[in-house]
């Protein structure tokens, strides 16, 4: 806490308009966090995804589109695909449209989803953002 001894301080009002139902707290994408560059795989991203059933009808009208269209850049890296790659003699790290598709770019992704989605008529929230005192969340 040593370093916020001479940030100047405000008092916290009683009277802001802010009444939040809901708060959601996000990495800030221009913080740089030490795992912001470390890649993400397809197999990865998988798991944290709880709906697994990507094709192109239900991707196209899924509820997080910008996080489930870095499926299709990840590159391969599970147990699985790498058992698959073995078997069939073919490389996922050879080419084909794979990105280096990082926690940072899955991260901005996420919450670009998740604001829009907030955001819509479909869910009715009236979303504000801000950063937090150290600016490293959202």
């Amino acid at each position: 806490l040593d370093g916020w001894k001479d940030v100047p301080r405000k008092p916290i009002q009683d009277d802001s308009p802010m009444q939040p139902d809901l708060v959601l707290v996000f990495h800030h994408p221009d913080f740089d966090y030490s795992d912001k560059d470390s890649p993400v795989t397809r197999d990865t991203l998988m798991q944290a995804l709880v709906c697994r059933s990507v094709n192109a009808e239900h991707g196209e009208k899924h509820e997080l589109p910008k996080t489930y269209g870095l499926l299709h850049k990840c590159k391969d890296g599970g147990l699985f695909s790498r058992l698959h790659s073995a078997e069939s003699g073919h490389s996922d790290e050879a080419g084909g449209e794979n990105e280096n598709v990082t926690r940072g770019i899955v991260r901005t992704a996420l919450l670009q989803d998740i604001f829009e989605l907030m955001n819509s008529e479909k869910w009715g929230f009236n979303v504000d953002v801000f950063t937090s005192v150290d600016f490293d969340e959202l």
